[in-house]
Parts: structure tokens; C-alpha cells; sequence
């Protein structure tokens, strides 16, 4: 019975030691502490663990922002297409929290582009949406698609027209954007613009719109 209590005891010890670590690397990494990550990855720490939200250390590092820390663990082997509970990588997070330098660092060491999130979001969709033109030129410029549907059959392109992202609306028209996809309730891109700059370029590139469609 003794000998039963010390192996749980031990398991617990155990347990307890790597969700504390976990938690210091998860700290670290959104603080940008770069010789605290160091140092835990030198004793051992799995740098690939993930936290209730399916968040590992990477994950953090790229949406707080923090390049070094990303460079760091991508160099020591951090998996690059992890994906939250909600289906998000790396790539997608730095791309909507708007981090051009991590998003460049992840796609150039096998971020896939054209994962989606749990709603099918491609990491283009996030930055579109946020109007984030230096993350969309990047990813375009390493050949993201941009026809990407969602769960809804929004595109960058409709995403963009809806909230009123005129440079990127350009930037994917550049691209040969689709400009009639059709979304599941009806829309088109030229539906849910309210800008006018965005409705006559959509229009030059005969755009048309829904007979019918919900207003947005």
C-alpha cells in the first residue's frame, strides 16, 4: 500500500512540475523573455506542449509579436502548423494580430498558407479582414490562394469589401481575385461594400451583385 502511495505521489510531483514549466514557458514566451525560453529549452522543456487552449509556445510567441522567441523555438524544433482548439496556427494568429516579420519567418520555414481554422479561415481571410496590407502582400507574394473559401464561401476579397480595406481590396484584385463568388447567403463582394472606392473598383473588374441579397 505504502509502495502504491509513492508511485502516485511521484506521478503528482511529476504532473504538477511540467504544468508549472509549461506555464513559465508559456509566460516567457508572451513576455518576451528570450533568455528564460533559452534556458528552459536547454533543460528540456517540451517546447511543443500545449496550454487548455491548444496554444503551444510558438503559437504565443507569434501572436504577442515576439520574432526572436519564434526564430528561437522554430530553430529548436518547435512544430509550425500546431493548431489551437479552435483549428488556429501561428501563421494565422501573426497574421491577425498583424506581425509582417513572423509571418514572413513562419512561411519561410513550412507554415502552410492554406490551413483554416475551425470556421475554415485561411491566414489571407484574417489579414484581409483587419485590413493588414503588409502581411496580405506577403502572403500573396508566397502564393497564398486568393480564392480561399470559408465554412460560408467568404473570400479575402469579400472580407476586405465588407470591412471597407480598400488597399487590400486592390492588392487582391492585383491578384485576379474572384469578384462574383457568391457567399452561403447570397453575397457577393460587392454586396457588403459600403465604400465607394471598393464598389467602383469591384465594378471595373465586373463585379455584380445578387438579385435579392440580405443587406449587410
Amino acid at each position: 500500500m505504502e509502495k502504491i502511495i509513492y508511485f502516485y505521489a511521484l506521478i503528482s510531483v511529476a504532473v504538477f512540475g511540467c504544468k508549472n514549466n509549461n506555464m513559465r514557458m508559456a509566460k516567457a514566451c508572451k513576455t518576451g523573455n528570450l533568455n528564460e525560453v533559452a534556458m528552459m529549452i536547454s533543460s528540456g522543456v517540451d517546447i511543443n506542449s500545449k496550454d487548455e487552449y491548444g496554444q503551444t509556445p510558438l503559437i504565443i510567441a507569434s501572436f504577442e509579436g515576439q520574432y526572436d522567441i519564434a526564430k528561437l523555438l522554430i530553430k529548436s524544433g518547435a512544430e509550425i502548423n500546431c493548431q489551437t482548439v479552435k483549428g488556429c496556427t501561428a501563421l494565422m494568429l501573426a497574421s491577425w494580430y498583424n506581425h509582417p516579420d513572423i509571418v514572413e519567418l513562419l512561411i519561410q520555414r513550412g507554415a502552410d498558407t492554406e490551413l483554416g481554422d475551425s470556421s475554415a479561415n485561411t491566414p489571407l481571410c484574417m489579414a484581409s479582414f483587419n485590413g493588414h496590407i503588409n502581411v496580405v502582400r506577403i502572403l500573396l507574394k508566397n502564393n497564398a490562394n486568393v480564392n480561399a473559401v470559408n465554412n460560408d464561401n467568404w473570400t479575402p476579397l469579400i472580407f476586405a469589401s465588407q470591412a471597407s480595406k480598400v488597399e487590400v481590396v486592390k492588392a487582391l484584385l492585383d491578384r485576379q481575385a474572384n469578384v462574383n463568388v457568391i457567399t452561403s447567403r447570397h453575397f457577393t463582394a460587392l454586396d457588403v461594400s459600403s465604400d465607394t472606392a471598393i464598389s467602383s473598383m469591384l465594378q471595373e473588374h465586373g463585379a455584380k451583385k445578387v438579385k435579392g441579397a440580405m443587406t449587410h
